[in-house]
This record gives C-alpha cells, structure tokens and sequence, in this order.
C-alpha cells in the first residue's frame, strides 16, 4: 500500500523512514474482558531489540542482544500455516502469501508472517498441558509496536518509581522505616551478581521477584521454552528444580544471556511499571497506513497535561496549608 510514517507507542508522535526506534512484541490476549492493567488485551514479550523504521510498517537492521531468545520464543510456539495460493484460469498459481514454518525462521520473516497477518502463536506452550486442558488448538495472534530509541533510552533511564519497604534496595521516600523505597534502572541491575553467584539470598530474591515477576499477573511475558521445560521437569537436582519453578523458567534464560540480557529485561520491567503508572494500556496505535505527520494534537494533549500537573499541585499546597 506504499510508505507511511508509523506511530511511537509512547508519544504517539510519527515515525519517520530511518528512524531508530526501540520494538516491543505483542501478544494478544484471547479470553480478558478486563481493562485494569496495561496488559489486558495485548501483553508484552519480556525483551525487547531496536532497529530502523523501514517506511511500510515494519523495521530494518535489527540488533539486540535479546533478538536470538525472542526468535526462538516465537519459534518453539508458532502456529505453522501453508502458503496461500491464487490459481488463475490460464492454470497458473500465484503465491499470495509464503508458507509460516518454524524452520529457518528470523526476525525478518516474523515481521514479514505479522505484516501479512499469519502471525499467531499457541497460548499453551506446553502442549502437553493445553491438550490435558482441552485448549491446546487456542492461539493468539503477535503484533510489533515501535518506540522512538531515544524515548525508550531516557524513559527506563531515567523513570523513578516506588516499591515496597520490605524490598530493600534503592533509597527510602521518608526517614521512617516503613517507608517506600524510590527506585532507578541502576537499583535492579545492581542485583545481577548476587542473583547470578547467591541465587538462594535475599537480594537474589528481590531481582527474581522484580526482573522475573513471577508472583504477579501484570509483568511482561516470557513463553516457558519447550528444552527449559523438559530440562526441569527432567532434572535429578531437586533444589535446581525447585528454583527453577519459582522462576518460571526464564531465570535460566536471564543467566544464560549474561548481564546484557538481564539488563534489557530490567529496562522492560521500568517501561511496564511507567505503563501501570500512566494509566496506559498495551494496544496497536491508530495510524497504520497513514502519511499524516502533523503533530498539533499532541502538542495539545502535552499542555493539557502540563496545566493539569499544575493545578493538582496547587491543590496540594492548599491542602498542606489547611
């Protein structure tokens, strides 16, 4: 359909042919009916890889660190399709749509799968499991959204947020004990060498339970990989099967990916927490297809929010003054 600017998920500002932007994989949710967590339609995978908008809704020159683990999520999950095919009276056939296969897949042919809609995965990655459940055939469907590279550097560099007292990294909001602790990117990557060499102590336990949010229901997704399950389930180690139920399998990813790996994951857990805290919601930007790149609407919406600050803050002061 020709080049058209695409969308930052963030600012909503439009992406240019050759821009750097950061990419974030999707994956739909098929049963939520409920819209109280960023992630109740569309979840995020738990890593994400950057690359150059290539000016017809996909991206070019793709690097990360997490890109091998992230192909090899979707491919160990993929709903394999046969090609579509178009016979014309002449007797030729035409490919419409190549074949999506497991074998030999890249980023490229993922973007590729996605752009002509045949991007699906199984929602039970272990299928044993689905088929004792009866839901082994359900799938979702993968979808990619772009954020502008500096955008995503500077919003999970730079965004504080708060986390239980009892978590004891970071520095407290308030001089008294049960205060809440404010916390920056480099508070959860310090945690890397004691989760790597100490995994049974305290500080271990934050970073599992911060990185790898294994308790919670609104974290960011990671597939429980089909050899790390078999490997688990399989182990004559009782404790390392234990840890590695109560990591869910993706602390094993995290140590075998080295600090670069554990970082892009800690910068993906800050975007979800400024998704939480911005009252935002994972979903596919409007835009697509467009060659609009007029910006006065955001322009708008950022000076409304700005004098929406303003005023709370001034009701706060004469509340303290009360």
């Amino acid at each position: 359909m020709g080049c058209w600017n695409d969308t930052c998920f963030v600012t909503n500002l439009p992406v240019f042919h050759g821009d750097e932007v950061e990419v974030l994989l999707l994956r739909a949710d098929p049963v939520s009916d409920s819209f109280c967590y960023p992630n109740d339609s569309w979840t995020p995978y738990s890593f994400t890889f950057h690359g150059k908008y290539d000016d017809y809704g996909g991206v070019e020159d793709c690097e990360g660190v997490a890109l091998p683990y992230l192909v090899e999520a979707i491919q160990e999950n993929l709903v394999e399709m046969d090609a579509k095919t178009k016979e014309y009276s002449s007797g030729n056939i035409s490919v419409l749509n190549e074949a999506v296969e497991r074998e030999g897949l890249t980023i490229g042919k993922i973007l590729d799968y996605e752009q002509d809609g045949r991007l699906q995965v199984y929602k039970w990655e272990n299928t044993k499991l689905g088929k004792r459940l009866g839901q082994d055939k359900e799938t979702c469907v993968v979808k990619h959204v772009v954020i502008h590279k500096n955008v995503y550097d500077m919003l999970v560099g730079e965004f504080e947020w708060e986390i239980s007292s009892r978590i004891k990294i970071g520095k407290p909001k308030y001089d008294e004990s049960w205060s809440p602790r404010k916390v920056f990117i480099q508070d959860i990557l310090n945690l890397y060498l004691f989760f790597l060499n100490e995994p049974d102590g305290e500080k271990a336990e934050y970073a599992r339970e911060i990185v790898i949010q294994y308790p919670g229901m609104n974290g960011p997704y990671f597939p429980r990989l089909n050899r790390i399950y078999e490997k688990a389930v399989n182990d004559e180690d009782a404790i390392a099967h234990l840890r590695a139920l109560r990591e869910g399998y993706f602390g094993e990813v995290l140590k075998e990916g080295g600090y670069d790996l554990y970082k892009n994951a800690a910068q993906m857990v800050i975007f979800n927490v400024f998704m939480m805290r911005g009252r935002r919601s994972y979903a596919i930007p409007s835009g697509a297809g467009s060659q609009d790149d007029s910006t006065n609407a955001q322009n708008m919406v950022a000076d409304m929010i700005k004098y929406q600050i303003e005023r709370r803050e001034e009701q706060i002061k004469e509340w303290d003054e009360e």
